[in-house]
């Protein structure tokens, strides 16, 4: 998972940003995720992407200089969260979200307003090169029953 797929801007303003800082390296989405969390259904001129690689991280607070974005001093508060690729049925097009999460003995844990299906526009999707295209469809195959993963 890099940073080439658009990320959400969680909270941001024009005084503060939250900053993605990595915690782990990209792991499948664990099949109890893709069976537990919400799912959205498209609307018009949406399309469906279905959640399939996570990574645990901080999401940290900055201040940023006005007009320039660039951050100030040292983080002012952090927050544990989940990073999740999502990708298009045919693993052609993705996006980046950040979900609040918890740190358990047993590992990171998505709050209970994760979702597994996200219904988004087209326009919002980056494109996945080809060999990410080919690792997605097998997780999408893996984790969901969408009839046409190979």
């Amino acid at each position: 998972m890099g940073s080439a797929y658009t990320s959400s801007s969680r909270n941001a303003s024009k005084k503060r940003t939250w900053r993605w800082k990595d915690e782990s390296d990209p792991e499948p989405l664990p099949q109890s995720w893709a069976d537990g969390g919400r799912r959205e259904s498209p609307g018009p001129e949406q399309v469906p992407v279905y959640a399939v690689q996570v990574r645990a991280g901080l999401l940290l607070e900055w201040k940023v200089k006005p007009g320039s974005r660039k951050v100030t001093g040292a983080p002012l508060r952090e927050r544990p969260a989940i990073r999740a690729v999502y990708v298009t049925e045919n693993a052609t097009q993705a996006i980046v979200q950040e979900w609040d999460a918890t740190k358990r003995s047993s590992g990171w844990v998505p709050d209970k307003d994760f979702a597994s299906v996200l219904a988004k526009r087209p326009e919002k999707l980056d494109p996945v090169g080809p060999t990410d295209q080919q690792l997605f469809q097998r997780l999408l195959a893996n984790l969901y029953d969408l009839g046409r993963c190979s």
